[in-house]
C-alpha cells in the first residue's frame, strides 16, 4: 500500500525544481554562538566564494530571517562570524591572529577570554574555527611568544640613532615581557584596565632615550596614560 507514495517521493526528489529544499532547524533554542557557527560551516563550505545571504540560504541550517534578527542584521552577523567582505577572514597569517590577542590582553590587562574577542578585529568563533578552539588558540598564542617568531618585528624597530645600541621603540616581544614583569599595572599609581576601564598602558622608559637610556628590559617600565603623559608635562 506504501509503493504509490514511495513513487510520488521518488517522483517528487527527482523532480529539478524541489533541488533548493533543505531541512531548516528552528532557532528557537539555538544560542546566539550556535548561528554564528552556522555561518562559520557555510562560510568553511564555500572557500573563497562569496558569502552573501543567499548561498547561506542554500546551504544553511537556521532561516537567513532568524539570524537577521537575532544578530542585530546581516552585517552585523558577518562581522560577528569573522567574516570579512563576505569571506571567511583565516587566510592572514599567525602573527596578525595571534597580535590581536596581544592587543586585546593589554587593553584588559589580563587574559581575555573567549567572550572578551567580541569586538575585535577577529571573533572568537572564528579562532575557534581556524585553531579548533579558543583554549588552542591561546595555546598557540603561547607558543608563538616563546618562540619568538614573528614577535620581534612587531611593531618595526625604531631606526638605531648614533649614540645608541637600540631603537627607541621597544618590539612587541619586549613590550610583552615588560607587561607581565610589572603585572599590567602603573608601576607609579597602580591604575590597571584590569580593575579600572579606559586605562591605557604604556611602556616607558626609566631614563630617557633623549638622554641616553637604551630600549633594555632593565630600563623600561610600565605607566598609566595618565602617569606618563604628567610626566612629559613635568
Amino acid at each position: 500500500m506504501y509503493a504509490p507514495v514511495r513513487a510520488r517521493c521518488a517522483a517528487m526528489m527527482s523532480d529539478s525544481s524541489l533541488g533548493g529544499m533543505r531541512v531548516r532547524l528552528s532557532a528557537r533554542y539555538a544560542s546566539d554562538d550556535e548561528l554564528v557557527a552556522d555561518l562559520l560551516r557555510v562560510a568553511m563550505l564555500l572557500g573563497t566564494g562569496p558569502f552573501t545571504r543567499k548561498n547561506y540560504e542554500r546551504l544553511g541550517q537556521y532561516n537567513p530571517s532568524t539570524i537577521h534578527r537575532r544578530l542585530g542584521g546581516w552585517a552585523e552577523a558577518i562581522k560577528r562570524a569573522g567574516l570579512e567582505g563576505g569571506r571567511p577572514d583565516l587566510g592572514h597569517d599567525d602573527t596578525v591572529w595571534m597580535t590581536n590577542i596581544f592587543e586585546v590582553w593589554v587593553a584588559r590587562g589580563k587574559q581575555p577570554s573567549y567572550g572578551h574577542m567580541r569586538g575585535s578585529r577577529f571573533s572568537p568563533e572564528g579562532y575557534a574555527s581556524r585553531y579548533g578552539s579558543w583554549g588552542k588558540a591561546l595555546t598557540k598564542f603561547q607558543a608563538w611568544l616563546d618562540s619568538g617568531e614573528g614577535v620581534v618585528a612587531l611593531p618595526p624597530t625604531s631606526e638605531v640613532r648614533e649614540g645608541h645600541a637600540t631603537g627607541k621603540t621597544p618590539s612587541l616581544r619586549l613590550r610583552w615581557e615588560v607587561l607581565q614583569r610589572d603585572g599590567f599595572t602603573c608601576v607609579t599609581c597602580g591604575r590597571s584596565p584590569a580593575t579600572e576601564a579606559g586605562v591605557v598602558l604604556h611602556v616607558d622608559h626609566h631614563r630617557a632615550y633623549s638622554k641616553g637610556g637604551e630600549t633594555v628590559i632593565d630600563n623600561l617600565r610600565v605607566l598609566c596614560d595618565r602617569c606618563n603623559l604628567g610626566k612629559s608635562d613635568r
